[in-house]
């Protein structure tokens, strides 16, 4: 996890605890095209 998925992975963590499932979304979706982008790869999948 490179620094870039650690600050939008706290982001989405942040927005999930104030329970704003809209940011929390817009987190997850940056988050995996930064993941596919970036990391050579599809984003790993949440359990």
């Amino acid at each position: 996890m490179c620094v870039r998925c650690a600050e939008l992975a706290e982001r989405e963590r942040r927005a999930r605890a104030v329970f704003d499932h809209s940011a929390a979304t817009d987190y997850r979706v940056l988050l995996a095209r930064h993941r596919a982008a970036t990391h050579d790869g599809p984003p790993p999948r949440r359990p």
